[in-house]
């Protein structure tokens, strides 16, 4: 549960450097390497999370954590202007939203 905690926490940390000043998260200002860091920051954590569901939780638990982790994963490559990779993301996330909305949650790779 600790690491949900500090992928949350870099998150956030993330966000409060965005919308301090939006243009925090312009390439060369100073603080948009910092905001980089937050966001993936957030991601490897995230990715600990999966790990961690994929051996104690249920097949619905570890799509949950999945779309979290793409979609933390998502928000960064947006960040850096990554934007096919970005949408590849993005388009995961929905589609897993999709399963665990539609109530069909099988294995997800």
């Amino acid at each position: 549960m600790e690491q949900v905690w500090c992928a949350e926490r870099a998150w956030a940390s993330a966000m409060s450097i965005k919308f301090e000043d939006p243009a925090n998260t312009v390439v060369g200002n100073k603080r948009h390497h910092q905001f980089i860091a937050r966001l993936r920051k957030a991601g490897k954590h995230a990715t600990v999370v999966v790990g961690y569901a994929s051996s104690m939780c249920s097949p619905r638990s570890l799509s949950e954590a999945r779309c979290y982790e793409v979609g933390l994963k998502g928000d960064l490559k947006f960040a850096q202007d990554e934007w096919e990779e970005a949408r590849v993301l993005y388009e995961e996330g929905g589609r897993i939203a999709g399963e665990l909305g539609g109530g069909e949650v099988s294995e997800v790779s």
